[in-house]
């Protein structure tokens, strides 16, 4: 699952429009091989943007990464990755 929320008065400031959240897996050789893309969320909202969720629990192909990223118009701002070693 990947979301955004600020807190405090950058909640108040913060605005994101059309974004997507987006789920990149690479192997150990940094190669994306799978990328889970969520819908594009046209409208514009203060503090947050709405969650991906990727409902199943799944094995990944190959140890290596995942990655969430976030897109706001069309421009990637944000990234967290996890590293999968076992």
């Amino acid at each position: 699952m990947a979301g955004v929320d600020c807190v405090g008065p950058t909640a108040l400031l913060a605005k994101f429009c059309n974004t997507r959240l987006e789920f990149h897996y690479a192997n150990t050789a940094g190669k994306t091989y799978k990328i889970k893309r969520g819908p594009l969320n046209s409208p514009c909202r203060s503090g947050t943007v709405n969650s991906l969720n990727v409902a199943a629990d799944h094995t990944l192909a190959h140890y290596g990464k995942a990655c969430a990223q976030l897109f706001v118009n069309g421009k990637r701002r944000a990234v967290q990755c996890h590293y999968i070693t076992s």
